[in-house]
Formats: C-alpha cells, structure tokens, sequence
C-alpha cells in the first residue's frame, strides 16, 4: 500500500530521544514493506513536502540505508499543491508517530496537516503514546500543550496507541473531564486500533543465552533505566530499599546502577537515597553498550512506574535475559505478559517490599524468570510495521466492500422495481443508505436518485428535479429534461444528470449505482467532518487552557496592494476598534510589494504593539497574497480583510466573544453590505460607508449557531466573498492551499476558494451566524470584462455545488435567474466597450445544465485568441 511517513520533528533534532527511537526503527521496517514517502513540513509554503536526501540523512543517521531510499521527484518542487502529488489518496495513509508540539508551533502545524489532508481526501493515522502529560501531576510545563496535540489527534482518520491499555486511558481522561459526548466517544472508540510497538529489528534477533542463576554469595547487581521522575517511583524504590537494607545483608551490600537523565524533582530524594548508601550509584545519560554491559552482570531490574503508555524498559531488561520488578497492572502489565516479570502493586510500599526480597533472596525464582525471559517472543519493528499496515489495509478494504455491497444492492432494488428493466418508477426512489437515517435528506445521509430511458411527461419533470441524482439512457432524454427545466417546470434548480456510455440496462444500472453511491460517500464525508468539528468544539470549550505564551485571539488580517489611501484609512480604523479589547486582538497588514506610497503612509503607526506590517519580496497575484496572509501563525481564529473593507465594531465585539468561547470554532460568518468608491474621498470615513452601505441580506437568520449550507441560503453571495468570513487558522490554510498559478477565473480554485471550501467539506458543520453587517465591503470592482465568465461560468459551478450539498434548490433557481439576467447586461456591456471576454461555447454547457437556458456569446463580442494571450493579460493586471 501507499504510505506517506511524517518525520519532521526527528529530522530537526539532534539528540535522540526513545520517541524519536521508534519513528527511526518503524520507519526503517515501513520502506521495506510498503511504498513510503518520507514526509516533512514545508516552513516556506505551509503544507506537507517530501524530503529530500539531506532530511533522510537528518533522519535515519545511517548513511547505507539512507542511500537506499528513493527520494520523490517532488522533493524539489516549488508552487505546488502537496495533494496533486498523490495518484490514489483515498487508498494513501498519511501516518504521523510524532508528538506534534516537540517542534516550534508543531501543535498548529499538526492541526493544519489534518485539515489539509482532509482536503486531499488522504486519511491520518496518528501513533499515541499516552496522555500522561495530562493526566498525572508534575507535567506542568508540558500539559497544555499535551492537551492540544490530544485534542488534535482524536481528529485523526485512525489513531494507534503503542498498548490497549494506552487507548483506554485516552478514553478515560476525555470522559473524567467531561470533554466528550457519548456519540462522539463512540466513534473515537471505532477509530483506535492498539498496535504493540517493536522492541529490536529483525536482523538483530538472537536467542538469549540461559544463564545459570546461582546464589554465590556475590554482592546483588540490580539496574533502571529510564528517567529519574515522580512517576516512575525510582527514589521511592530506593527508599523502600533502604529501609530493607537495615535488616536484610543482601540488600545492604547491593549495587545499584540507574540510568537516564533525572527530573529535578527528583533531585533531593535522590541526593538523600545516594547519601545513605554508596552502592547507589547514577550514572545519567550513557551509551547502549555502557548499559548493555551492566545488564550482562545484573540479576534483576526494576521498572516500578505507576503510569506507562507502554513500559519499555521491561521489554529491554527481558531482551537483554534480565527478570524485572514491574507494576501489576496498566501497559506495565501487558508488556510484562508471557514471563520473565514478577509483578506487584508499586503504589503501596509494602508490595514493593515484598517483591524485592522475592527477588533479593531466591536464587532459584530468579533462574526461572531468566528462562521464562529466554523463551519469550520478541516482537520485532518488521511485526510492527507489518501490524500497522494490517490495520491501515484493513480500513481500506473494509470502505472498499462496504462501497460494492451499496452498488450490488441498489443494481438489485433498481431491477426489481422496474418493468421495463430500465425504469423506476417517480415515486419509488432509489435509496443509498450510508447508515439507519429515515429522513429524506442530505445531512440525515440519505441520497436520491431515478433512472430514466424516456422524457418523462410534464407533470413528471416537477418531482424529477427533487433528486439528488439522476441517469438517462440517452442526450435526448437530458436535453429535453434541460428544456423542461428551463421553462420553471421544476421551480428549483436540477440535479446533475448523467448520460452513462452504455445504452444497455444492467449497465445503466450499475452506473447510477455507481454514482449514488459516491455521492453517498461524498455526503457521509461532509457528516462525518461535522461530528469531527462537534467533537473539536467540545474539547475546545472543556479543556481550554491559557496558552504560554499567550497569543491573541483573533488576528485581523488586511491584504493590500497599491491602495495606499485606503489601507491607512483601515488601519486607523482598525487600532481604533481593537483597541478596547487588548492584547485579544492583532492586526496584520500584508502588503503585495506595493509600489505606491503604502508603506510610507503606515509609517505613522509604527510602535503599536498590536500592529504588524509585512511586505512580500515580489508581487504574488490577489489569491497569491491571500495564500500568504493564510500561512500566518499568529492566532487560532483569523479574519482576512480587504483594504477596502471595514470591519464593524458591534459584530467584531461578537466575535471576538464567539471566538474565546469557542476556541476551536471552525468558522463564524456575518451579514455585510456594500458600497461603492473608486478612492476614498477627502471627506470619508468607515462609519460613513456604513450608512451608506446596502445590506446583502436584509432579511435573515438571527444570530445563532447554524449549518454553512443553510447560512449559504442567507443571500446569494455564497462565499465567493472572503471578508465577511472569520476562520479557524487550520481551516483557512487549507482553503488558500494552491499556489494559484493557474489562469485567474479559470475555475472555482482561481477564482473563489472560499466557496469551494465551505462548500465542498463544510456544508454541514454549525458555524457561527451574525445577522447585523459584520463588514461593509467596496463593490466597486477593476474586472469588468471578467463579469461575463463570473455570471456564465463560474456562479453556475457554485450554485451546481450548492445544490449538490443540500443548499435549498428553490433558493438557488430564483439565483439562478438572476445571473441569467446579469449575464445578458454584462454582454452588453463588453460589446458596447469593445472588451475581450474570457469565455468559450463550451463553457456554457455549466450553465445550461443549471440554468436550463442556452446563453450566447454574440458574434460581435471579442474574445482572447488564446491561452498565451489571456495569461500575458492577466500577468500584467492581477496583483
């Protein structure tokens, strides 16, 4: 299978932690069993790259392996989209054994990886290790950001705990701290896979040596390896030792050797346990074969830590044919499974006593715990990279079958319910069911569809258009529903239709099949991205924490470029209204390398602590400048502005409130209004334009919590409008992920990312909804000669994949006529100017399918030659 493999903390770290121990061995037992691509974060572009040869040697160390390995031909690529590169990536899992926050911003960037592969469709396997961090004390340091790489992971498509016992207490701490509905644990349960990590590769596996155990009467040789910290009880084993040495000559001429860094903690009771016997010795840091030579003398270890994600000091002293002292319980006692470990309670002194004078003074017990260590199965990093990819295939080919079982069952139910072979009847429906849901609609999981080989009659055409997909056996049939339709014989906008290649019925069948149910998987996505957001709210309201140290709230962020006299006027503004709410709020300003006076004129606000001015080395393009304003890791919540646009005080107080509530809100979206200048006038002001302003959507919604999809029925905008639009930061990088180096209106891409965002992966998430003008927005616009493609093409495409997820299609049909009439105006306008239009007949197959109505592009209307001409023109105009 296809894996993508995330290594960027250990390729940044010069040291070696037992962490970056297992990315190193699993990630060596991976490439041998599967196709991986080593992959990093790309700190210039904001997404994913491959690493190249220098991050592998970073990495792996080891020169030979590292030579190999084959490097990705898109290591060196530059502007690109990370998700084009991937051929497969529904099958392609993206596995992430880091701990997100062990790099500068990691938890961000783990959260913005997430997002973008969700875009991709690549799903995440994430590897947890534990949630001690946050669930035992003395992590203070660390335990917020703990929480957060937590609350990340339980995003992830799959997530594998390095022991059962480590999953379970995942689930134990979010339900201790109320931080999860039942629902939502449901479905984080269905998502955990344990999977044992390895403990020595394959090539180094040898068969342990039964060394006789014999009571010789020589000093006792007794070794820990691990960090010296409260948890893991060392200096309350010494103490206990102590105690026994007064009345036990075995223990008193004991020697003991401890290994690992100690936490200062730890310091004072370790100063006092050395202090009272000198063969106590610690010895800190040291190399494996210093440890190695140790364990080759030692009758016994101990590992008496009360709270282990997995306990892999026992698995060395076993490997190594030394018995252990160990917890009877946790992941302590999983490992300790299959011999070689005498167990006990750690938590109370007196077991931890009795296990050591067990061991201290029978011989014997110890030569069986040797043989029993001797004969134990070593799990390899090769079983665990094969455990791995077992489950991760396993997920895939389940998707898979569940998928053919839908299409085996619909072909089914369509045959028996049709006379001719090929008809359905109009009010028999043929229902894909991703799960139980009875109600008839999109967000309950349900889709829709009929299968047609004649043009239904008039009064049929109506209840055709209501769903979600239908198939026809010929052109014929499709264009004549198209003429229906465009006579208002529906009242709503059409489904898509598809014509199969086929005329043959089975065939016909299987392709509708085929095509309800991706359109069921397309919509269980968008529920399932809706739970995941629920989930995400939940943990974000119950565990927020103040963060150290501390960012803002919400970044308010303006992009500019040669407005000089409105950006200063913005920013004025800006600082003006912020200023009441602190150090909660940053303004940004990015400038596209301006050539007018901007920077000049930002000068006079230089010093305020809440404002930054950035300015790109070259000019970018307009969506460009918008790609950089998303990479920005100044706050969770960002709001990107023109600077011709105004934020409102009132709504941004609401915000900001929403936003602090709600830390991990996906997206707030206000009302705005629009008005019209060229420049500003000498007179102007912000609260003027609001006065002035018409309000998009007069009548709406109060504010409230609702579905993007039905705040998309508020007005006709339908995002194509980034400034009214507050973001999660993850989901905003993933919006404006695109090096936007394609032709300027070309698609929904080039040309309104936003909608396709929304649209496409959150129609069914609860955004937050303000009624009153959020932002009065300039409507004055530069792309005239562009209005005939923006009205033929691309609103077209929007409102087709409005209606896809569910956007009410009585709604958009009303829209759609609309654009219908602005389309034939701006026509006019560009034959009466003499201005070349970007616009070809087969464009216009779009909207005839969703307007019904055939547009034309009149002889007299001149257009671009070429494409060489359109991208010289746009090369000189978009900035």
């Amino acid at each position: 299978m296809k894996l993508l493999y995330y290594c960027d903390a250990t390729r940044r770290s010069k040291a070696r932690s037992g962490i970056h121990r297992v990315i190193v061995e699993a990630g060596r037992a991976l490439e041998g069993m599967a196709d991986v691509d080593f992959v990093v974060w790309d700190d210039l572009q904001g997404q994913l790259r491959y690493a190249n040869e220098h991050d592998l040697q970073a990495v792996f160390v080891d020169t030979d392996f590292v030579a190999s390995l084959k490097v990705n031909p898109n290591a060196g690529r530059v502007s690109y989209r990370f998700g084009e590169t991937v051929a497969n990536p529904g099958a392609t899992w993206l596995l992430y054994p880091e701990i997100a926050y062990h790099t500068d911003n990691g938890n961000e960037r783990y959260s913005r990886i997430l997002a973008q592969c969700r875009d991709y469709r690549i799903p995440v396997a994430s590897v947890l290790y534990d949630v001690i961090p946050i669930s035992e004390p003395g992590y203070d340091d660390i335990r917020q950001a703990h929480t957060e790489y937590v609350k990340y992971l339980c995003g992830s498509d799959a997530i594998l705990p390095i022991s059962t016992y480590s999953g379970e207490t995942l689930i134990d701490w979010l339900r201790q701290e109320k931080a999860i509905a039942t629902d939502a644990e449901a479905a984080l349960r269905a998502a955990i896979h344990p999977v044992r990590l390895g403990e020595i590769r394959a090539e180094d596996l040898r068969p342990l040596t039964r060394r006789v155990a014999a009571d010789d009467g020589a000093p006792l040789r007794i070794i820990s390896v691990g960090t010296i910290e409260p948890r893991k009880q060392q200096t309350r084993f010494l103490r206990v030792l102590n105690e026994l040495a007064t009345r036990h000559p075995r223990l008193r001429e004991a020697r003991v050797d401890l290994f690992g860094s100690l936490h200062p903690a730890c310091a004072a009771d370790l100063s006092a346990a050395v202090a009272a016997n000198r063969n106590i010795v610690h010895h800190g840091y040291s190399t494996d074969s210093e440890i190695r030579d140790c364990y080759a003398s030692a009758d016994f270890s101990f590992f008496v830590s009360k709270s282990e994600g997995f306990g892999l000091p026992i698995v060395e002293s076993l490997r190594n044919g030394v018995p252990c002292l160990c917890a009877d319980f946790g992941a302590m006692a999983e490992v300790a499974e299959g011999g070689g470990c005498h167990m006990v309670d750690v938590t109370r002194d007196e077991a931890i006593a009795a296990g050591l004078l067990k061991l201290a003074e029978d011989a014997d017990y110890r030569g069986r715990l040797r043989d029993e260590a001797a004969g134990r199965h070593a799990v390899t990093w090769t079983d665990y990279a094969r455990a791995v990819l077992d489950r991760l295939e396993a997920l895939n080919a389940a998707r898979d079958a569940d998928r053919e079982r839908c299409v085996r069952a619909l072909c089914t139910e369509t045959r028996a319910r049709t006379a001719t072979g090929i008809n359905v009847e109009l009010d028999t429906a043929i229902v894909c069911r991703p799960d139980a849901a009875a109600t008839p609609d999109l967000a309950a999981g349900l889709v829709r569809g009929v299968l047609l080989d004649t043009i239904p009659p008039t009064d049929a055409v109506a209840g055709i258009a209501g769903y979600d997909s239908c198939a026809v056996a010929s052109a014929e049939i499709r264009d004549g529903l198209y003429r229906a339709w465009g006579q208002d014989a529906a009242g709503m906008l059409p489904p898509r239709i598809l014509v199969p290649e086929t005329s043959v019925a089975a065939a016909l069948r299987e392709q509708l099949a085929r095509t309800l149910v991706d359109r069921a998987g397309d919509i269980a996505r968008l529920r399932m991205i809706a739970a995941r957001e629920a989930m995400f709210g939940q943990l974000g309201r119950t565990l927020t924490a103040p963060l150290a140290p501390r960012k803002p709230a919400l970044a308010i962020v303006i992009s500019t470029y040669n407005r000089a006299a409105f950006v200063a006027m913005n920013v004025e503004w800006l600082l003006e209204i912020t200023a009441p709410h602190g150090d909660d709020i940053r303004v940004i300003v990015i400038d596209n390398a301006s050539t007018d006076d901007t920077l000049d004129r930002l000068q006079r606000f230089a010093g305020n602590p809440h404002l930054q001015v950035r300015r790109n080395n070259a000019n970018t393009g307009m969506l460009g400048n918008l790609n950089v304003c998303s990479q920005l890791e100044e706050a969770r919540h960002v709001w990107i502005t023109g600077d011709d646009d105004f934020i409102q005080p009132d709504v941004l107080a609401k915000v900001l409130a929403a936003v602090k509530a709600d830390p991990e809100l996906p997206v707030a979206i206000t009302n705005f209004g629009v008005y019209h200048r060229f420049q500003p006038g000498e007179f102007d002001k912000p609260e003027n334009y609001a006065k002035e302003a018409t309000l998009l959507a007069p009548k709406c919604l109060p504010d409230g919590r609702y579905w993007v999809r039905t705040i998309a029925e508020q007005h006709d905008n339908l995002f194509t409008a980034v400034y009214p639009i507050v973001w999660r930061s993850d989901i905003l990088a993933a919006c404006f992920n695109y090096p936007f180096t394609g032709i300027p209106f070309a698609d929904l891409v080039e040309c309104v990312p936003t909608t396709k965002q929304l649209l496409e992966s959150y129609s069914f998430v609860e955004a937050a909804w303000f009624a009153d003008m959020g932002t009065v927005g300039n409507a004055h616009n530069s792309w005239t000669r562009h209005r005939p493609r923006w009205h033929g093409l691309i609103m077209p495409q929007v409102l087709e994949l409005a209606r896809d997820v569910g956007v009410d299609a009585r709604i958009l049909h009303d829209w759609s006529k609309v654009h219908v009439r602005l389309y034939d105006e701006a026509i006019g306008i560009a034959q009466a100017s003499d201005l070349l239009v970007h616009l070809d007949e087969e464009d216009l197959e779009v909207p005839l399918r969703v307007f019904g109505t055939q547009l034309a592009i009149p002889d007299t209307v001149r257009r671009f030659k070429d494409t060489r001409q359109l991208i010289d023109w746009w090369g000189s105009n978009d900035k």
